[in-house]
């Protein structure tokens, strides 16, 4: 296993060791393997999203998107959102898109709308478009509904 913290909270790894390549012990754990494989369900699959440019020659990568997630809620895992007003990684949630010491400046004036710096969702910079009141960005906000079945 990738031992770093991001690979521990966003990938899913198996390995296999063997001790010598006696006969056909790496083929035979192959073989058991994609069996596995095979006749599993697909519990989560993460792709990557490019644009492509120059005639098609070429493609950026711009994002990666989940397609299927059924793990979050097996495992009752709350994903993570952002704070509006700081950008530290917190439990998403729109009623209270703020970490503690940031919400408590915040409801010193109790302003809904007053402007934040960050995407609730995606934890990038506003430029001015967040708020309490509406703490996801407008392109955001179709994915979000979606990967958190809001109305």
């Amino acid at each position: 296993m990738n031992l770093y913290e991001y690979s521990m909270n966003n990938n899913i790894e198996f390995g296999v060791v063997t001790k010598a390549n006696k006969g056909n012990l790496d083929k035979e754990a192959w073989n058991y393997f994609q069996s596995v494989i095979e006749g599993s369900e697909l519990e989560y699959e993460k792709i990557p999203v490019y644009e492509n440019s120059v005639m098609g020659l070429s493609k950026k990568y711009l994002k990666s998107e989940v397609k299927v997630d059924a793990l979050s809620k097996a495992f009752n895992i709350r994903r993570k959102g952002f704070c509006i007003r700081t950008g530290e990684p917190i439990e998403f949630n729109l009623e209270k898109p703020f970490t503690e010491e940031a919400f408590k400046s915040w409801n010193l004036w109790n302003n809904a709308d007053y402007i934040e710096k960050y995407c609730h969702f995606s934890g990038e910079p506003s430029n001015g478009e967040t708020s309490m009141r509406r703490p996801v960005l407008e392109k955001y906000w179709d994915a979000a509904r979606k990967e958190f079945e809001l109305k």
